[in-house]
């Protein structure tokens, strides 16, 4: 899972990422959430790992 709110672009990035649109943070979390609830009867196995990677929290100071 991608998270795409950063502090900065990092030049070697090639993931799309918003550095000004930190207000939608919540409202993405919420809609990851939801798509994992709706989709996860579908899976033939429970994931042991989900790996979610960006900068969600280096990016939002005031929900750290």
């Amino acid at each position: 899972v991608h998270v795409p709110f950063c502090a900065s672009r990092c030049d070697y990035c090639a993931f799309t990422t918003f550095t000004d649109r930190h207000h939608l943070a919540s409202s993405y979390v919420d809609a990851c959430l939801r798509d994992y609830e709706a989709r996860r009867e579908a899976w033939p196995a429970r994931p042991g790992t989900i790996f979610i990677a960006g900068a969600l929290r280096a990016s939002s100071p005031d929900e750290t």
